[in-house]
């Protein structure tokens, strides 16, 4: 399903065009961000984040635990604990939502990720 991405946190909102396809346990979101390929994955109560382009990342997010994120940036790359307070998602046939709350490089950060049905 074609949809309409709204992020939102501590920067602001910016919005992207995606694509939405719900699965039985969860629900997968294809967008772009700053000509980049992005993947939102939503599997039962994990989140799997990934980029790929001009910057390369995997993130993966479970409430209470500790993970890892790995970055890359041109010739520099590395990775960094990520430590997720709070996750919640959600699905339907107008869209699907995520909430996160996780700290990464001494950075709290709150994003919430809205998917609207097109």
């Amino acid at each position: 399903m074609n949809c309409r991405v709204i992020f939102r946190g501590g920067t602001g909102e910016f919005f992207s065009k995606g694509q939405l396809l719900p699965s039985s346990n969860g629900f997968l979101l294809k967008y772009t961000l700053d000509g980049d390929s992005c993947e939102l994955c939503v599997e039962g109560k994990t989140i799997r984040q990934t980029r790929e382009g001009s910057v390369n990342i995997q993130m993966s997010f479970t409430q209470n635990e500790q993970s890892l994120c790995h970055i890359r940036d041109g010739e520099l790359s590395g990775s960094f604990p990520v430590f997720t307070y709070f996750l919640s998602s959600s699905v339907n046939e107008k869209g699907a939502k995520v909430k996160l709350e996780y700290e990464c490089a001494d950075e709290k950060i709150t994003l919430e990720v809205i998917a609207e049905v097109l």
